[in-house]
């Protein structure tokens, strides 16, 4: 077993073996709470984020997750723990094991992720193994007469509408954090700025050198991520609706 570096490499650029639509960030400031290394993406049929800090998660999709599980790996003692969140099939425990391993291990493979072989390779071998079908003589069916086919009436089915969950009851789906990020908004170790453009980066959008200085780069990425902001707002409340866009609580 190798033992030298992550299998997404020290610099987490190289995808997952076997993942798909990878993306690797880095943070110019890092703190204990936000690792400033990590990619996300997609493997095995599931999403996933691996941080440089030991920590992973593997959920059934990227938004509104149905299961979640959580990792946090000592790369030195090669073990993880892991906190799940609904009823993931055993395929996906799997390969969050594969996921943890890849902290300490850099020569896993697709097959550890449970990774299928192309589909060419598949078809080859089912056109191998598959059994020969003995030739069946041709037999002339006649026509049937159409005029002697019974009219059926028109019938219209009313589906009955699909039952909308109570919006009172508990939703798993609303006690997911989906992001490290997530967690340290009410740090109060993090400056109101360094925190709105720590956000702002796990939006999707860029504020520029993540350095606790609100610049113009920092309130243009804050407009594109929140087209109705009022800039006259204070920075606090920028914090809170771009936690409530992207954690789910």
């Amino acid at each position: 077993m190798a033992l030298s570096q992550p299998c997404v490499t020290s610099s987490f650029d190289v995808p997952l073996p076997g993942a798909t639509g990878m993306r690797s960030y880095v943070m110019d400031v890092q703190s204990a709470q936000f690792p400033g290394l990590w990619q996300e993406g997609i493997v095995a049929g599931y999403a996933y984020h691996i941080y440089a800090n030991g920590d992973a998660i593997l959920q059934s999709s990227a938004s509104m997750p149905e299961w979640v599980i959580t990792l946090k790996c000592d790369a030195s003692a090669q073990e993880c723990t892991t906190e799940t969140l609904g009823t993931p099939p055993d395929r996906a425990d799997e390969v969050a094991v594969a996921l943890g391993q890849c902290f300490w291990r850099s020569d896993l493979t697709e097959r550890e992720f449970g990774q299928q072989p192309p589909p060419e390779a598949r078809i080859l071998a089912l056109e191998m193994t598959a059994p020969t079908t003995p030739s069946l003589p041709i037999v002339e069916i006649p026509r049937a007469d159409i005029t002697q086919i019974p009219r059926l009436n028109h019938v219209t089915l009313e589906l009955p509408a699909p039952q909308q969950p109570d919006a009172l009851s508990p939703d798993f789906r609303s006690v997911v954090v989906l992001h490290p990020i997530c967690a340290t908004v009410s740090s109060p170790s993090e400056s109101a700025g360094l925190l709105l453009q720590q956000l702002l980066v796990a939006a999707g959008a860029n504020p520029g050198p993540v350095d606790g200085i609100i610049g113009p780069r920092t309130r243009n990425a804050l407009a594109s991520a929140l087209p109705d902001w009022d800039q006259t707002q204070p920075i606090e409340q920028a914090v809170g609706n771009l936690r409530d866009k992207i954690c789910l609580y």
